[in-house]
């Protein structure tokens, strides 16, 4: 009798242990009647940044961009509920509770659903992690000179974009070192670190310097810099760091988690989203996609992105480290439409054994472009210059690229910005599902970006030509001047000349030039193109 009474009482025991277990749900709301905000106003839950953004881009403000219901928010913490953070695009809350909470949380009139996303309260905020679940490997000490230049980073720099004025939005696992490190000294000290907006999303908290040093790797590849030593590829930019990755588990929490930081990133007025994280499989296997669920509207992160990317940012992901499979080896949410997939190639511009291919499951090309991503140089948390291999590096140095590009040609809209990348990479006119459309470089996207543009305002005709070449301004060409030169191939100089936006056009003699090939050059402002011109007789 006293053996069935101690068994009766751990029973009992087991079952309020059950009951009393805390663990992370999501609890998704009906609707946002009652809200306290309206689209109309947005400046109660937007910044004036992020209201510019969405101007320049012709973007409605609709209900999906307004807060949750706060009564909503209060009647679930009446229920002694701890709610952790809320989403307004997904409409819900994230909350720790237990199986008797949740239970009462279900029969709410204005919950629609409940999800259990990660078992546990939030974790504490812990030691550094060096290693972990990313895969990267030290090689050797290295130069960013080569990851630069097979973008043009190196060119983009000498014409003056290194990302002044544009804010970019890192999700990543952690960022230990880097408010300490030298290579970084210069985000701090002019003042382009929002240490206001940044926050872990993991342990919560306004401390982002802590936690997995990937983080720190992928943001050297951008923001790091010392004068002959080291060059990220948009340095010059102001920056907000996020923590959504808990690298010691891997929960779903932690898509809710990038939702959270890409919404507080949105309200900030962030230009461009980089994030070297994906996800297909989960310490609890009911939680894994399939490939079929690769679809660009399945997973929680690929939802979240391509809203994020509807608001007018440009997102930028990693294809992912799990090579050559078939069908496909992409995770979430570089499967995304509207998301700029990056996968990795060598040095040699070959692709790199560990990059992930597509297509998507709706047989979209993923990834998108491809970047340097093997042997990469980067900036360790104890601060020392060194190389790792990953499509986590290739997409921020490919964020880097966008930066200046957008920088120098800031009236284009995100989409527009990135179907500019695909569209005129190594091998657009071929892509594929291994290198996707290539390597972009700013170089070729400058060139044919301006070409474009100055035909827009100028005529060349004709060409061939026997005789005179006539230059003819279109009506678009109101304002300004233009610098022309022509020149042989090997560059002898032949005519030079400016001309105002006032005059129709003029003319350029070659009756007395030999036949052959010249080249015709224009520039206006930073914008330049070079024309082919054959002279027959």
């Amino acid at each position: 009798m006293v053996l069935i009474k101690k068994q009766l009482i751990f029973l009992l025991f087991l079952s309020f242990f059950s009951e009393a277990q805390v663990n992370r749900y999501m609890v998704f709301f009906s609707d946002k009647v009652g809200s306290l905000h309206s689209t109309t106003v947005p400046e109660t839950f937007l910044s004036s940044r992020a209201i510019l953004r969405r101007t320049k881009q012709n973007i409605s403000m609709v209900e999906e961009d307004l807060p949750v219901v706060q009564a909503y928010v209060a009647r679930i913490q009446n229920e002694g509920v701890t709610v952790v953070y809320s989403t307004k695009w997904l409409n819900g809350v994230l909350v720790e509770c237990s199986n008797a909470q949740l239970a009462t949380l279900e029969v709410l009139p204005f919950v629609i659903s409940v999800e259990f996303v990660a078992p546990g309260g939030r974790p504490p905020g812990g030691r550094i992690k060096s290693m972990g679940k990313f895969k990267g490997y030290s090689e050797r000490q290295a130069e960013s000179d080569i990851q630069l230049s097979m973008l043009g980073i190196d060119a983009m720099h000498n014409a003056g974009y290194r990302g002044e004025g544009m804010l970019i939005a890192i999700l990543d696992a952690g960022f230990p070192g880097a408010d300490t490190i030298s290579f970084f000294k210069h985000v701090f000290n002019e003042g382009r670190f929002d240490a206001i907006t940044s926050y872990d999303f993991v342990s919560g908290g306004s401390n982002v310097f802590r936690h997995h040093n990937h983080g720190t790797n992928v943001w050297s590849t951008i923001a790091a810099f010392k004068n002959g030593q080291f060059s990220g590829g948009a340095y010059k930019a102001n920056f907000i760091l996020f923590v959504t990755e808990d690298s010691d588990t891997e929960f779903r929490v932690e898509e809710y988690n990038w939702l959270f930081a890409a919404e507080k990133a949105d309200s900030a007025g962030v230009d461009i989203i980089s994030t070297s994280l994906g996800y297909t499989t989960f310490d609890d296997s009911s939680m894994d996609y399939s490939a079929s669920n690769l679809d660009g509207q399945t997973t929680v992160i690929t939802r979240a992105a391509e809203i994020a990317a509807s608001k007018g940012m440009a997102v930028v992901a990693s294809a992912g480290n799990a090579g050559q499979g078939s069908p496909t080896t992409i995770g979430g949410p570089a499967d995304g439409e509207n998301v700029l997939a990056v996968g990795s190639v060598t040095s040699a511009s070959t692709i790199s054994s560990f990059s992930s291919i597509g297509p998507s499951a709706d047989g979209r090309i993923k990834p998108d472009v491809v970047a340097m991503g093997s042997s990469v140089s980067v900036i360790s948390a104890n601060g020392f210059l060194t190389s790792l291999s990953g499509t986590s590096f290739a997409a921020p140095l490919t964020t880097s690229l966008i930066a200046g590009l957008w920088q120098m040609l800031p009236d284009l809209t995100a989409k527009e910005l990135l179907d500019t990348i695909r569209g005129r990479a190594s091998q657009a006119s071929n892509p594929d599902n291994l290198l996707g459309y290539g390597i972009p470089n700013f170089n070729y996207l400058v060139t044919t970006i301006n070409e474009d543009m100055l035909n827009d305002f100028v005529s060349v005709f004709p060409n061939p030509v026997s005789d005179q070449i006539n230059i003819e301004f279109n009506d678009a060409f109101r304002t300004g001047t233009l610098n022309f030169s022509l020149f042989t191939p090997e560059g002898v100089t032949i005519d030079v000349g400016i001309h105002s936006a006032g005059t129709t056009g003029f003319l350029i003699e070659l009756t007395n030039q030999p036949c052959g090939l010249y080249l015709l050059r224009y520039d206006r402002g930073k914008q330049h193109a070079v024309y082919k011109i054959v002279k027959v007789e």
